[in-house]
Protein backbone atom coordinates (compact mmCIF):
# COMPACT_ATOMS: atom_id res chain seq x y z
CA UNK A 1 0.00 0.00 0.00
CA UNK A 2 2.88 2.37 1.25
CA UNK A 3 4.87 1.88 -2.32
CA UNK A 4 1.37 2.37 -3.96
CA UNK A 5 1.40 5.89 -2.44
CA UNK A 6 4.54 6.57 -3.17
CA UNK A 7 4.36 5.87 -6.80
CA UNK A 8 1.17 8.56 -7.11
CA UNK A 9 2.87 11.19 -5.35
CA UNK A 10 6.29 10.96 -7.64
CA UNK A 11 4.02 10.45 -10.48
CA UNK A 12 1.70 13.96 -9.24
CA UNK A 13 5.12 15.59 -8.67
CA UNK A 14 6.81 14.75 -11.63
CA UNK A 15 3.61 15.85 -13.82
CA UNK A 16 3.44 18.99 -11.53
CA UNK A 17 7.37 19.51 -13.01
CA UNK A 18 6.61 18.88 -16.32
CA UNK A 19 3.48 21.51 -16.58
CA UNK A 20 5.85 24.50 -14.51
CA UNK A 21 8.25 23.99 -16.99
CA UNK A 22 5.90 24.15 -19.89
CA UNK A 23 4.52 27.51 -18.37
CA UNK A 24 7.54 29.08 -17.75
CA UNK A 25 8.27 32.10 -20.40
CA UNK A 26 10.99 30.90 -23.06
CA UNK A 27 13.60 33.53 -22.47
CA UNK A 28 14.05 36.53 -24.67
CA UNK A 29 16.13 35.73 -27.42
CA UNK A 30 19.38 38.87 -27.73
CA UNK A 31 18.71 39.16 -31.46
CA UNK A 32 21.15 42.62 -31.54
CA UNK A 33 24.13 40.27 -30.41
CA UNK A 34 22.84 37.38 -32.69
CA UNK A 35 23.29 39.93 -35.81
CA UNK A 36 26.25 41.37 -34.51
CA UNK A 37 27.64 37.58 -33.96
CA UNK A 38 26.70 37.64 -38.35
CA UNK A 39 28.82 40.11 -38.99
CA UNK A 40 32.10 38.65 -36.75
CA UNK A 41 34.59 37.02 -39.11
CA UNK A 42 34.37 33.89 -36.79
CA UNK A 43 33.04 30.91 -38.71
CA UNK A 44 31.82 29.04 -35.80
CA UNK A 45 30.47 32.04 -34.29
CA UNK A 46 28.71 33.07 -37.37
CA UNK A 47 27.10 29.20 -37.56
CA UNK A 48 25.39 28.97 -34.03
CA UNK A 49 24.10 32.93 -34.87
CA UNK A 50 22.36 31.85 -37.85
CA UNK A 51 21.25 28.16 -36.41
CA UNK A 52 19.64 30.29 -34.01
CA UNK A 53 17.98 33.30 -36.07
CA UNK A 54 16.88 30.76 -38.09
CA UNK A 55 14.78 28.79 -35.20
CA UNK A 56 13.48 31.95 -34.45
CA UNK A 57 11.87 32.74 -37.76
CA UNK A 58 9.32 35.67 -38.08
CA UNK A 59 10.20 37.48 -35.44
CA UNK A 60 14.00 37.72 -36.28
CA UNK A 61 13.44 38.92 -40.14
CA UNK A 62 13.53 42.71 -39.18
CA UNK A 63 16.85 42.00 -37.44
CA UNK A 64 18.42 40.38 -40.28
CA UNK A 65 17.09 42.68 -43.48
CA UNK A 66 19.23 45.63 -43.04
CA UNK A 67 22.44 43.44 -43.50
CA UNK A 68 21.47 43.00 -46.76
CA UNK A 69 22.27 46.74 -47.58
CA UNK A 70 25.80 45.77 -45.97
CA UNK A 71 28.67 47.14 -47.65
CA UNK A 72 31.13 43.41 -47.27
CA UNK A 73 29.83 40.75 -49.29
CA UNK A 74 30.29 38.16 -47.11
CA UNK A 75 28.19 39.79 -44.63
CA UNK A 76 25.30 40.32 -46.90
CA UNK A 77 25.85 36.58 -47.92
CA UNK A 78 25.38 35.04 -44.59
CA UNK A 79 22.65 37.00 -44.12
CA UNK A 80 20.40 36.15 -47.27
CA UNK A 81 21.42 32.07 -46.27
CA UNK A 82 19.96 32.96 -42.98
CA UNK A 83 16.87 33.99 -44.28
CA UNK A 84 16.52 31.16 -47.22
CA UNK A 85 16.92 28.68 -44.14
CA UNK A 86 13.77 29.81 -42.69
CA UNK A 87 11.39 29.25 -45.81
CA UNK A 88 7.79 30.98 -45.79
CA UNK A 89 8.78 32.32 -42.13
CA UNK A 90 11.28 35.02 -44.22
CA UNK A 91 8.30 36.18 -46.07
CA UNK A 92 8.24 39.45 -44.93
CA UNK A 93 11.85 40.40 -46.49
CA UNK A 94 10.61 38.95 -49.75
CA UNK A 95 11.12 42.64 -51.17
CA UNK A 96 14.49 43.09 -49.52
CA UNK A 97 15.11 39.70 -51.46
CA UNK A 98 14.06 40.69 -54.92
CA UNK A 99 16.81 43.66 -54.51
CA UNK A 100 18.74 41.53 -53.92
CA UNK A 101 18.60 39.77 -56.91
CA UNK A 102 20.29 42.73 -58.51
CA UNK A 103 23.43 42.31 -56.05
CA UNK A 104 27.00 42.75 -57.51
CA UNK A 105 27.69 39.49 -55.74
CA UNK A 106 26.56 36.09 -57.51
CA UNK A 107 26.82 34.06 -54.54
CA UNK A 108 24.29 36.83 -52.76
CA UNK A 109 21.96 36.68 -56.29
CA UNK A 110 22.34 32.84 -55.75
CA UNK A 111 21.32 32.89 -52.21
CA UNK A 112 18.46 35.36 -52.45
CA UNK A 113 16.92 33.08 -55.37
CA UNK A 114 17.04 30.46 -53.48
CA UNK A 115 15.42 31.84 -50.44
CA UNK A 116 12.44 32.99 -52.80
CA UNK A 117 12.11 29.18 -53.67
CA UNK A 118 11.68 28.05 -50.14
CA UNK A 119 9.20 30.83 -49.28
CA UNK A 120 7.41 29.76 -52.66
CA UNK A 121 4.04 30.98 -53.07
CA UNK A 122 4.13 33.79 -50.59
CA UNK A 123 6.99 35.47 -52.88
CA UNK A 124 4.76 35.96 -55.81
CA UNK A 125 5.60 39.31 -55.81
CA UNK A 126 8.86 38.56 -56.84
CA UNK A 127 7.62 36.73 -60.28
CA UNK A 128 9.09 40.13 -62.91
CA UNK A 129 11.71 39.97 -60.67
CA UNK A 130 12.61 36.23 -61.06
CA UNK A 131 11.71 36.32 -64.57
CA UNK A 132 14.86 38.71 -64.99
CA UNK A 133 16.74 36.90 -63.11
CA UNK A 134 16.30 33.82 -66.14
CA UNK A 135 18.81 36.21 -68.01
CA UNK A 136 21.59 36.17 -65.34
CA UNK A 137 25.05 35.83 -66.08
CA UNK A 138 25.45 33.06 -63.23
CA UNK A 139 24.02 29.66 -64.48
CA UNK A 140 23.53 28.91 -60.69
CA UNK A 141 20.94 31.71 -60.46
CA UNK A 142 19.60 31.54 -63.68
CA UNK A 143 18.50 27.50 -62.57
CA UNK A 144 17.59 28.42 -59.15
CA UNK A 145 14.76 31.49 -60.94
CA UNK A 146 13.53 28.36 -63.29
CA UNK A 147 12.97 26.44 -59.94
CA UNK A 148 11.35 28.96 -57.99
CA UNK A 149 8.67 30.09 -60.73
CA UNK A 150 7.80 26.53 -60.67
CA UNK A 151 7.32 26.19 -57.19
CA UNK A 152 4.86 29.19 -57.86
CA UNK A 153 2.62 27.40 -59.49
CA UNK A 154 -0.09 29.38 -61.63
CA UNK A 155 0.92 32.55 -59.85
CA UNK A 156 4.13 32.46 -62.77
CA UNK A 157 2.18 32.49 -65.34
CA UNK A 158 3.79 35.83 -66.43
CA UNK A 159 6.98 34.07 -66.94
CA UNK A 160 5.80 31.63 -69.91
CA UNK A 161 7.21 33.07 -72.85
CA UNK A 162 10.48 33.40 -71.52
CA UNK A 163 10.94 29.86 -69.97
CA UNK A 164 9.54 28.10 -73.64
CA UNK A 165 11.96 30.28 -75.19
CA UNK A 166 14.58 28.89 -72.79
CA UNK A 167 13.31 25.34 -73.20
CA UNK A 168 14.46 24.83 -76.70
CA UNK A 169 18.04 26.98 -76.75
CA UNK A 170 18.59 26.44 -73.03
CA UNK A 171 20.82 23.63 -71.23
CA UNK A 172 18.59 24.24 -68.43
CA UNK A 173 15.92 22.52 -70.65
CA UNK A 174 15.16 20.00 -68.43
CA UNK A 175 14.78 22.37 -65.57
CA UNK A 176 12.63 24.93 -67.48
CA UNK A 177 10.64 21.95 -68.72
CA UNK A 178 9.35 20.92 -65.31
CA UNK A 179 8.85 24.16 -64.19
CA UNK A 180 6.54 24.87 -67.12
CA UNK A 181 5.11 21.51 -66.39
CA UNK A 182 4.40 22.63 -62.92
CA UNK A 183 2.88 26.11 -63.66
CA UNK A 184 0.94 24.57 -66.30
CA UNK A 185 -0.67 21.63 -64.34
CA UNK A 186 -1.39 24.30 -60.86
CA UNK A 187 -3.24 26.54 -63.72
CA UNK A 188 -5.42 23.39 -64.94
CA UNK A 189 -6.29 22.52 -61.19
CA UNK A 190 -6.99 25.85 -60.52
CA UNK A 191 -9.85 26.44 -63.33
CA UNK A 192 -11.23 23.32 -62.55
CA UNK A 193 -11.80 24.54 -58.63
CA UNK A 194 -12.82 27.61 -60.10
CA UNK A 195 -15.55 25.75 -62.68
CA UNK A 196 -16.69 23.76 -59.97
CA UNK A 197 -17.31 27.00 -57.28
CA UNK A 198 -19.34 28.39 -60.66
CA UNK A 199 -21.52 24.85 -60.91
CA UNK A 200 -21.86 24.83 -57.39
CA UNK A 201 -23.07 28.62 -57.43
CA UNK A 202 -25.63 28.04 -59.91
CA UNK A 203 -26.35 25.35 -58.07
CA UNK A 204 -27.32 26.92 -54.97
CA UNK A 205 -24.53 24.32 -53.48
CA UNK A 206 -22.23 26.19 -50.63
Amino acid sequence: MASMVRRSVLSSLSLFLLLTACAQKEPEADLPSLVAALKRPDEIGRGRATTTLVTLGERAVPAIVPLLSDPEPSIRRVAVATLWGMGAHARAAVPQLVNALSDEDSAVRGSAVMALQAIGTEATEAVPALTRALRDRDDNVRLWAVKALGSMGPAAAAALPTLERMVKNDYLGPSVAEAIRQIRADQSVAAARARERQDHRRLGVR
